[in-house]
């Protein structure tokens, strides 16, 4: 006779993974236009659908972001507004290795959130200096997009929210970096599903 699991997180787990198909695991919400017109780098994303050769370094990580030029970002007003009002997923790629800053975790490597719900994912990197953020398993962040670029405050501290939404669920992988400082860090976010009553 097979072994039977009965562990209570392990059928726990089995049932979020049996709600998570039902609801259709692997899709996100719609992006209404209320959110398009809230965030710039949304609005950048949606730019770049409607035209992928010139910008597919938008939709992907797999394409290769478009390089950093810390000098303009520092003096050169338009540049930093332009950069931090567009996201790309490629930018947690992009360090400096030679930085006196590496960034660091602020905030726990694992959580879990519920889906409607939010927890906070917070860095300290190089003061008032971007910083990036993608999640490869869906999730969103405050932008309305699975990767995001904030800019650091006084502190060095940069923090992103992220939400369980319908279509997620179990561990989502996320890495985050700065182009102006060394190394990368990673978080794991469990997103579960409550079983409301009736459910259908």
């Amino acid at each position: 006779e097979f072994f039977r699991v009965t562990a209570p997180e392990a059928i726990a787990y089995a049932e979020n993974d049996r709600l998570a198909y039902e609801q259709g695991a692997g899709t996100t919400p719609a992006i209404t236009q209320e959110q398009l017109k809230e965030s710039k780098q949304l609005q950048s994303v949606v730019e770049a659908v409607n035209n992928p050769k010139e910008f597919a370094n938008r939709l992907s990580p797999l394409h290769k972001a478009t390089k950093f030029d810390r000098d303009k970002f520092l003096n050169d007003k338009k540049y930093r507004e332009e950069y931090l009002a567009t996201a790309e997923p490629g930018r947690v790629y992009q360090v400096d290795s030679k930085s006196e800053y590496k960034i660091k975790r602020v905030s726990p490597y694992y959580q879990e959130v519920n889906q409607g719900e939010s927890v906070t994912i917070s860095v300290q990197a190089e003061p008032l200096m971007p910083v990036s953020i993608t999640s490869y398993d869906l999730g969103k962040f405050a932008n309305h997009l699975t990767f995001q670029t904030v800019l650091a405050d006084a502190s060095g501290v940069a923090t992103f929210e992220y939400f369980g939404v319908k279509g997620t669920f179990n561990d989502a992988n996320l890495l985050s970096s700065s182009p102006s400082s060394r190394g990368q860090v990673k978080f794991v976010v469990h997103t579960k599903i409550i079983k409301k009553e009736n459910n259908n």
